[in-house]
């Protein structure tokens, strides 16, 4: 930086964003220490780092889509995976033309500069840029328009044979946790040959790429490290003990293969849209909700034989663990597909679902990750039986007391640690889509569900994935400017869209949430450092596009089988 002029070093900038999906520095750090980790022992020595606050809740979907656009979800409309179809209470599954707010990558385009958009969750389909998109997480697995101009997957797949966005083999690995981890293995090298050909071939300003390797490993191998896990086995090989650094490890050496790419000038981001930690227990909302009168069933013969099925522990859970046993789960997937019926179909249609509610008498219900809670309320929902006003404040409160006083029935322990009113977290266009209420599980070790609408019979059971969410992911900046050896406080996932434009030289749109990190930068470039604003664009709002049946199917059985949906 000494000698160059602020507003030739913002002209000039050019940055190079790395996503690691759920990187945490709870691993990160004692691991750096043990000597573990040598490249991001450099980025941080050299560089600033810090925790990354994420959505609320931390999911991928929305945090992701937080940082495209700098927005909350109130803003840019995306609350998780999922969203319900309007006029009903079905969902489908988000894209990226569903979310509202131009993208950071839009932005950077319409200034003029080039960019490079590699596998960053919710960018299918993929939007027009000054430069090349290949989308990632929320592709279908069957489509080839992933890639932005379309005539690039030809090249790709040239310099990448059999790319895919995701690998079937990464799909719920229990029983086959060996075949995963090459799965996996083979997803990060693909990933990195795909970078290696843009980083080197693209003429770029900015360049993105996200590793999702992070995420899929802690979801599933958090039990096999962690020796205070109530699932972990002292037996277990080692490698998969090791499965988690391995892969950070591999990650950590791809990190050092792109600076090496670098020249000294460059911008440098790693972040993560959350972090991790243990998990052990599902919170069943619609189970409890109904358990506690808020949620009524049909009296018909059809779903009075259901809900006895279901008090008997025939439950979507169940059968699917029976068959996953047996090997059959996606044997019968495929036959329902073959015979034209989607999976949900099938399972709404033999097991307790939404269709088998009695709207008129219910009061609440949830859907979607983490718990979110919805009043059906009278002139919004389609069959509404909570009137505005008092009634509703009354049973936003009730809910809010009924949380707060759940306890473990083995423990004791309080399980709800924050509940919030969608007014406290969110704000915008989009409010009316959140959910009323949301609540995060103490230290989120217990962590809600509410997709698949009735998948248990207990209210609070096992989990299956032995990793989750947490609420601080990672923020590490190394170069050009950048303060050295010094630790950000209260940086967020919104406040990157805004740091990385201001960065450059582009003016940050004025509806942004985010602020410009500029405490991250030495104190002269903080003095000279004069952000611009322009007002929004008012045509930032996508057409947003419906996906076949088919691909909607496709997609909601991935993030089943990644844990994210049931």
């Amino acid at each position: 930086m000494n000698g160059k002029n602020m507003n030739e070093v913002k002209n000039n900038q050019r940055i190079c964003v790395i996503g690691l999906d759920g990187a945490t520095l709870d691993l990160i750090e004692p691991w750096i220490q043990k000597g573990k980790l040598p490249t991001l022992k450099k980025l941080i020595s050299n560089g600033t780092k810090g925790r990354l606050r994420s959505a609320i809740p931390p999911i991928t979907a929305p945090a992701w889509s937080s940082f495209i656009t700098g927005k909350n979800p109130g803003k840019h409309g995306l609350y998780d995976f999922i969203a319900r179809r309007p006029g009903t209470y079905q969902t489908r599954p988000f894209n990226a033309s569903d979310r509202n707010g131009e993208s950071l990558w839009s932005l950077l385009s319409r200034a003029g500069k080039r960019v490079t958009i590699l596998n960053v969750p919710m960018t299918y389909p993929p939007e027009p840029v000054n430069g090349f998109m290949v989308s990632g997480m929320g592709t279908p697995a069957t489509v080839d328009d992933f890639c932005y101009p379309k005539e690039i997957i030809h090249d790709l797949r040239r310099v990448v044979p059999n790319y895919e966005v995701q690998n079937e083999g990464i799909f719920d690995p229990r029983g086959r946790e060996h075949q995963m981890l090459q799965a996996v293995q083979k997803m990060t090298a693909m990933r990195q040959q795909t970078v290696r050909h843009f980083l080197t071939q693209a003429e770029w300003d900015f360049f993105m790429v996200v590793f999702m390797a992070t995420d899929w490993l802690q979801h599933y191998f958090w039990h096999y490290m962690d020796e205070s896990h109530p699932c972990h086995d002292p037996e277990a090989p080692a490698i998969l003990k090791n499965a988690i650094l391995d892969c950070y490890r591999q990650i950590d050496d791809c990190l050092g293969e792109i600076l090496d790419c670098l020249d000294d000038d460059t911008l440098v981001i790693i972040m993560s849209d959350h972090g991790f930690g243990p998990q052990e227990k599902y919170l069943h909302v619609n189970t409890w909700l109904w358990e506690n009168g808020y949620l009524h069933f049909k009296s018909t013969a059809q779903t009075r034989l259901k809900e006895t099925l279901f008090k008997s522990g025939i439950t979507p859970l169940n059968i699917y663990e029976f068959l996953r046993r047996l090997g059959k789960s996606r044997t019968v997937a495929q036959n329902l597909r073959q015979r034209k019926e989607s999976v949900r179909e099938a399972v709404n249609r033999m097991f307790l679902s939404f269709n088998d509610v009695d709207w008129g008498r219910t009061r609440a219900y949830s859907v979607g990750n983490i718990g979110p809670i919805y009043v059906n309320l009278k002139g919004r929902e389609p069959e509404g039986a909570v009137e505005p006003g008092h009634e509703y404040d009354d049973l936003v409160a009730e809910l809010t007391d009924a949380l707060f006083r759940l306890r473990d029935p083995i423990s004791g322990d309080q399980i709800v640690e924050h509940v919030y009113r969608r007014e406290e977290v969110f704000h915008g266009d989009h409010l009316t889509d959140a959910p009323d209420l949301l609540f995060l599980p103490r230290d989120m070790k217990y962590i809600g569900y509410g997709l698949l609408q009735f998948s248990s019979n207990h209210w609070l059971a096992a989990s299956d994935r032995s990793g989750g969410h947490r609420m601080d992911g990672l923020l590490l900046m190394h170069g050009s400017g950048v303060r050295t050896g010094h630790e950000l406080a209260s940086a967020r996932i919104i406040d990157l869209a805004p740091t990385i434009l201001a960065a450059m030289g582009v003016p940050v749109p004025t509806d942004m949430d985010g602020q410009v990190l500029t405490n991250a930068f030495v104190e002269d470039i903080q003095v000279t450092m004069q952000v611009g604003y322009q007002a929004p664009k008012q045509d930032a709002a996508a057409q947003a596009i419906d996906l076949s049946a088919k691909d909607e199917d496709e997609i909601l059985e991935r993030l089943r089988g990644l844990g994210y949906v049931e």
